[in-house]
């Protein structure tokens, strides 16, 4: 067997296991999460498989339409969120009122391999919002008008359709 159809049959496997190809970039990668490397590759331990896909199919429902930005800023938010609260993923995503896209058709379908991707590099603790960024929300579609003239003046950026936003204890000037 040549070399090009092992390299074939060995992503099309990751794919299939949820081990995706991580960048070589390390920096951001925490020192205490288990990591297994396979030839130069960073994979998710089977014990956080099911970690991957219920945060994927959160990123799905609350962002599966945008850019890979955008899907990677909602894990970064959920991330963040278990750690400023001590609470486990699940805790967090079924936490009453916080993300409504768990009650989406979306949450309940197989997410993209994006989202996939998106909730591996969360989960690896590869960030892309700086920490304390605990919000988000659509300024166009949101409805609780008092939150948002409240949560605006923490406001980090925008990507894609959502506004990522600092949690006030973390607000400083950028």
């Amino acid at each position: 067997m040549n070399y090009f159809r092992l390299l074939v049959i060995a992503s099309i496997l990751m794919l299939q296991y949820g081990a995706f190809v991580i960048p070589d970039d390390n920096t951001y990668l925490s020192e205490d999460l288990p990591v297994i490397e396979i030839c130069g590759e960073r994979i998710l331990p089977d014990s956080l498989k099911a970690d991957q896909l219920l945060l994927a199919k959160l990123i799905n429902a609350e962002a599966g339409g945008e850019s890979l930005d955008g899907m990677r800023g909602v894990g970064d938010v959920v991330i963040y969120r278990m750690e400023h609260h001590n609470m486990s993923l699940t805790d967090v995503i079924y936490d009453a009122g916080e993300f409504d896209g768990i009650y989406s058709p979306r949450f309940k379908s197989n997410p993209s391999v994006w989202c996939m991707y998106a909730a591996k590099m969360a989960l690896l603790r590869q960030h892309i919002l700086p920490e304390g960024i605990l919000f988000y929300h659509n300024p166009v579609t949101s409805t609780d008008k008092g939150w948002l003239s409240y949560i605006e003046r923490y406001t980090y950026d925008d990507i894609d359709n959502h506004r990522f936003c600092f949690h006030p204890n973390y607000f400083r000037e950028i």
